[in-house]
């Protein structure tokens, strides 16, 4: 494949070579002090002089002195055009009577350009990529291998030779999926330096200190860009860190660690900021002790794993008499701990920094070690490199059913099995265990490992297509195929994979029920439910509806930024989430006939919407989505009880403005809202929670009115204070929750604005509960139990407590009910819908959702009401629902991307 030549190759020697002959069919040649580390030569062939568009007869690549090129024997003159990097190109034309003498290259170096890229805020780019072309040659097809480019260096420093005088241009590519800017440039007589600096293109960059404000060196610093990317550095010996080039206005969400001085909370920062102050928090000591569950004995050897995300940092613990004592980073979620010959344990954690945890007794369950052999079934060889591991039951109360949590357990339990098939897997419950067992070539095999059985040898069989299948096509109602997702899941899960250009899908399954759909531009298509036996094939079509079209434009977008088009119906009930959109038009198909709301979202949080309807008569709809602001609201929020990463603040435009902003408060207090209208604005700060509208709840103060023009700041007080090192006490809290048998797992919680402490816990099998290490100071004690009203007391701890005693009032049952189904079904079976009155947040109670998605919640009062809805793998879900009446045939849905 050819394309114009944009590679600058400026000077010309122009020779006509005499040579004796008749009969010619190559040209023999060299290149003149030929250096084998210098860059190939690429040769070109061409039956009139090189000009804009002319193709070559042919092209060769020439990595040798000695070099030979063949011609057409009809050919009575060529062009020979030579290209050698950072070296002139050489032009020939050698008539047809001369082609016998041998042809000597000898390139000449020419002028230089030499330099440095820059970003906008003037840090150097590495690895940017630099092409040059000049107006004093044609631009000729050459092949993409031919076409010369230039790496800049460590130091964004680069040097590009070969060149003329004259005006030319260059094009700098600064990175992956980063768009290329042009430079136009005169090159002069010498060498010539310049420096490019690029538009719209930034850096982050700051300074990573501990919870003192002191430097830390070699903290390990990560990016994770929303745009799509993961980056890692480590602070230097100032605790300065940077990280780019990045697109202006792309959020980046920063995260700093190290092994001895805890870690930060995640930062959402956007492309060009600088300055930006990441604290670690201060380590917690977690203690406890660690027994055998069989005989109380301690355990002498084990690990404690404390858990963020999908990382760990592992404490071992050897002849401490069963103790546990550990410094860990108080941003972790989770502790695991391990021990040879038991069973692993894992528990959540909620760490307060410098406050100490107790994890109290951990029983550890004696666990055992399956051995055994994999091999061939049908020739009975050894196999090696086999997977086995675990399977963990998404409903098994041992392991809960936490995605992380999930995650961990099928990462730990594994084994791979040697060059003679030999494998070891442990430490396992003694109680029935399900093994996935998989090797390349070969059938997957589940294995249900039961009792004591500590010996087992396995037999794969070699993999046979599948002869079981699910085939189809993919089309609108009009018959057109149209490309997307085809989803097919069953009770073991699901994935979506696409189907062809022509719409159809082919997809081998195992033996099962399924529930099978598509999910396109135009909108998701009908669900077809099939059962299929070994060897049973069935072809389905699967319609969607493409009529109802909405287009419009985006305006107004700053350098980078997107947004995500987010359609609902008037009740706010989600009908269509589309892609990422920048400025220009957009379009979005498959609307039945109708009302909408269209929210536009950005990724520097800023948001607009406007109403629109499909009508029946022409089926479209016509919408101008503008962001017109550039002014910027700013400041501190300080006081109350929530942490700072807590907090959202939100600017709600008056009748003169049309765009709302929000932003988070970072950890040093501040928050920045870019992109607004000039125009009087509502203000407040609120607590992190979103519904199913996307809207932030839980409002902290009052609204303050204030006029935003340019750059404009507004201090936000929440009230109260809290102090940033609490202090470790030595009181406790002890009680009982009544009525008893009602109490057992009730959530009870202690918190302190005053002295930023806050534990919760569950009451145990007798409704007792206890706190430790509280210190001195004025709490809220809460107790939330299902079906009864939300408990709140204040509590002066001077001195320990003893033997509390709370009593609990049963929610009132009413004749009212919700029923409905969740989407998509067979993800959501199984799944607990929690039922929370808004006025207290008392859990009335959970329902689980029945098959085929469908849930039943009754005896309800009239109220206003929350459903929360936690699904494995697709996340959370908040509803608000005003009760005045029974409710039938009430919808939810997850958006199908998280799918």
């Amino acid at each position: 494949m050819n394309r114009f030549l944009t590679t600058l190759f400026p000077i010309f020697v122009l020779l006509s070579v005499a040579v004796q002959g008749d009969e010619i069919s190559h040209i023999e040649g060299r290149i003149q002090a030929f250096n084998e580390e210098s860059y190939p030569v690429w040769i070109g062939l061409f039956s009139k002089p090189p000009s804009e568009g002319s193709e070559a007869l042919d092209w060769s690549l020439v990595e040798t002195e000695d070099f030979q090129v063949s011609i057409p024997q009809q050919i009575e003159e060529v062009f020979l055009l030579a290209l050698q990097k950072d070296s002139a190109p050489l032009m020939m034309r050698i008539s047809s009577n001369h082609f016998a003498s041998e042809v000597v290259l000898d390139f000449a170096k020419g002028r230089s350009l030499r330099g440095t890229v820059l970003s906008e805020d003037e840090f150097p780019i590495p690895a940017a990529e630099l092409s040059i072309s000049c107006n004093d040659l044609s631009s000729t097809a050459i092949p993409d291998e031919a076409r010369s480019t230039w790496k800049s260096d460590s130091n964004g420093n680069f040097v590009i030779s070969g060149l003329s005088t004259g005006e030319c241009s260059v094009d700098i590519v600064p990175g992956a999926e980063l768009p290329l800017e042009t430079f136009e440039v005169q090159i002069d007589s010498k060498d010539n330096a310049i420096d490019f600096s690029l538009t719209d293109i930034c850096f982050v960059s700051g300074r990573v200190v501990d919870y003192d404000g002191e430097t830390v060196a070699d903290a390990e610093v990560t990016a994770d860009v929303s745009l799509g990317g993961w980056f890692s550095t480590s602070s230097d010996k100032y605790g300065i860190f940077s990280f780019g080039p990045f697109l202006k206005s792309t959020s980046i969400y920063l995260l700093a660690r190290h092994a001895t001085n805890g870690s930060t909370r995640n930062s959402k920062v956007l492309a060009g900021k600088h300055d930006i102050l990441l604290k670690l928090s201060p380590l917690t000591r977690v203690v406890g002790m660690v027994v055998d569950s069989t005989t109380g004995d301690p355990v002498e050897e084990f690990v404690l794993q404390a858990r963020r995300q999908h990382t760990g940092v592992k404490f071992p613990h050897t002849e401490t008499e069963g103790r546990v004592s550990a410094m860990v980073d108080s941003n972790s979620h989770s502790v695991a701990v391990e021990a040879p010959g038991y069973v692993y344990h894992w528990e959540d954690a909620t760490l307060v920094a410098g406050i100490e945890y107790d994890l109290g007794t951990v029983e550890l369950v004696p666990g055992k070690t399956l051995r055994g052999k994999v091999y061939d079934a049908s020739n009975g060889n050894p196999i090696s490199d086999v997977q086995l591991f675990q399977v963990i039951d998404y409903g098994d109360t041992l392991f809960g059913t936490e995605g992380l949590q999930v995650t961990y357990f099928a990462q730990t339990i594994t084994a791979t099995s040697d060059d003679q098939g030999t494998y070891s897997i442990g430490p396992l419950p003694f109680e029935d265990v399900t093994l996935l067992v998989g090797a390349p070539g070969y059938e997957g095999a589940t294995i249900v490992v039961q009792g004591e059985l500590a010996t087992l040898d396995i037999a794969l069989s070699p993999y046979q297509p599948s002869r079981t299948r699910i085939r189809g096509v993919v089309q609108t109602n009009f018959g057109e195929p149209v490309k997307g997702m085809v989803h097919i899941s069953s009770n073991l899960g699901g994935a979506g994979r696409g189907n062809n250009e022509d719409g159809t899908f082919d997809r081998g399954v195992l033996p099962g029920s399924f529930e099978v759909y598509a999910h396109t531009k135009f909108g998701q298509s009908n669900t077809e439910k099939v059962s299929l036996q070994e060897g049973e094939t069935v072809s389905l079509t699967l319609t969607v509806d493409s009529r109802g079209r909405l287009s419009g434009v985006i305006e107004g977008l700053q350098a980078g930024e997107k947004v995500l088009l987010r359609i609902t119906d008037p009740w706010n009930q989600p009908v269509r989430s589309g892609s990422r959109w920048g400025n220009g038009e957009f379009l979005v198909e498959g609307l039945s006939p109708g009302k909408y709301l269209v929210y536009a979202t950005s990724d520097s949080n800023r948001e607009i919407d406007k109403a629109f309807e499909i009508r029946d008569e022409d089926g479209e709809a016509y919408v101008e989505l503008t962001f017109p602001g550039e002014s910027r609201l700013f400041g501190l929020v300080a006081g109350g009880a929530h942490k700072n990463h807590e907090i959202r603040v939100r600017a709600i435009p008056k009748e003169d403005a049309s765009t709302t902003g929000w932003s988070e408060v970072y950890d040093d207090g501040n928050y920045e809202i870019q992109g607004l209208e000039n125009g009087v604005y509502s203000v407040a700060a609120y607590r992190r929670h979103y519904n199913l509208s996307g809207e932030l709840r839980a409002k902290l103060g009052p609204s303050q009115e204030i006029v935003v023009q340019g750059d404009t700041q507004l201090d936000i007080s929440l009230g109260g204070s809290r102090r940033t090192i609490p202090q470790s006490g030595s009181n406790s809290v002890s009680g009982t929750i009544h009525p008893i048998d009602d109490a057992i797992d009730g959530i009870v919680s202690m918190s302190s604005s005053r002295v930023d402490k806050s534990q919760q816990l569950s009451a145990d099998d007798q409704g007792k509960f206890r706190f430790k290490s509280l210190p001195t100071g004025r709490y809220s004690l809460t107790v939330n139990v299902e079906g009864f009203v939300f408990y709140t007391e204040t509590l002066d701890v001077g001195s320990s407590i003893e033997n509390h005693q709370v009593t609990l009032e049963p929610i009132p049952q009413g004749s009212l009910q919700i029923s409905g189904r969740v989407n998509p079904s067979i993800r959501a079976e199984g799944s607990f819908i929690s039922v929370l009155r808004q006025s207290d947040g008392a859990r009335v109670k959970s329902v689980k959702v029945r098959e085929g998605g469908e849930f039943v919640i009754d005896q309800l009062v009239p109220d206003e009401y929350e459903l929360s809805l936690y699904v494995l793998g697709l996340g959370e879900l908040q509803k608000e629902i005003s009760l005045d009446s029974s409710i039938e045939g009430l919808n939810i849905s997850f958006d199908s991307k998280r799918q």
